[in-house]
C-alpha cells in the first residue's frame, strides 16, 4: 500500500511550519506522528510530499481495524476525542490503510488542539 501526503498539508497534523526542517528532522517527526505504522513501513521525501509505503493487511486485521474505527466514530460523536484517537490509532496500527479511521484520527487531533 502506499500513501501520498503533500508536505504542505503534514505541516496542520503535524502542528506546524516544516519548511526550516531539513529531511532528517522532517523524516523524525513523521514518524513519531505515523507511530502506528507497521515496522515494515518505507518513508520517502518526494519533493513537495512524503510518500509512506507498507504490506497490505491481513483480511482479520482489516475486519478488527474497521470495527474499532466504527467504536472510535462513535466515541468522537460523543466528544471523547482523546479516547477516540487512541482508538483510531489501535485501528491503524491493524491496517494503516484504512482512510476513514486516518481522517478520523486527523479530526480527532484537530479537535485535541483546536485547529478544527
Amino acid at each position: 500500500m502506499e500513501l501520498r501526503v503533500p508536505i504542505v498539508e503534514l505541516s496542520v497534523l503535524l502542528g506546524g511550519d516544516l519548511s526550516g526542517l531539513d529531511a532528517g528532522q522532517l523524516r523524525q517527526r513523521l514518524v513519531d506522528f505515523y507511530g502506528f505504522l507497521p515496522e515494515q513501513t518505507d518513508l520517502a521525501i518526494d519533493g513537495e510530499a512524503v510518500i509512506l509505503r507498507w504490506p497490505e493487511a491481513s483480511a482479520s486485521n482489516k475486519a478488527e481495524a474497521e470495527r474499532l474505527a466504527a467504536k472510535a466514530a462513535h466515541r468522537a460523536k460523543r466528544g471523547e476525542h482523546a479516547k477516540a484517537r487512541d482508538i483510531f490509532k489501535a485501528a491503524l496500527e491493524l491496517d494503516p490503510s484504512l482512510t476513514d479511521a486516518r481522517r478520523g484520527l486527523g479530526a480527532g487531533v484537530g479537535a485535541l488542539t483546536g485547529t478544527l
